[in-house]
């Protein structure tokens, strides 16, 4: 399964167990997958059959912008989480998920690449990616 988005957000926490956003994305990707395994086939069958193993999931943003009140620099701030190998609260989806509106998908990840371009005569850009750890988790507006 994979996913266009509009809305992605990256949160850090704050005093008190809240969550600040740091960073937001309207050109964004979620892909989710799951190992399957091979198992043997009924007598019946000759057909392949599988059962589900683990899935994984990952989000994969271009023109991320920093969102946080200090303003500090996106690029720098992922590099360093990778450096510290550092946990980021994501969310992807529509409206603020800690909002009743809010339906997407929100979960923990890793900080997997970060990509800093400044062509000539061109816009820079920030691509950046997270690897999720642990389950990501669809939440659907209230």
């Amino acid at each position: 399964m994979k996913y266009k988005g509009k809305d992605f957000l990256v949160w850090e926490a704050v005093a008190d167990g809240d969550f600040s956003i740091v960073a937001c994305s309207t050109d964004c990707s979620l892909e989710v997958s799951q190992e399957l395994r091979e198992v043997a086939p009924s007598q019946s069958s000759r057909a392949k059959e599988y059962v589900a193993g683990p899935y994984e999931w990952s989000i994969t943003c271009d023109a991320l912008i920093d969102a946080s009140a200090a303003g500090f620099n996106s690029a720098m701030r992922f590099a360093s989480r990778i450096i510290q190998g550092a946990k980021v609260s994501v969310s992807f989806g529509v409206g603020d998920p800690r909002g009743r509106d809010y339906a997407g998908y929100t979960g923990y990840a890793l900080v997997q690449s970060v990509t800093k371009g400044a062509p000539l005569g061109s816009a820079a850009t920030l691509s950046v990616t997270f690897k999720g750890t642990g389950p990501l988790v669809s939440v659907a507006a209230r």
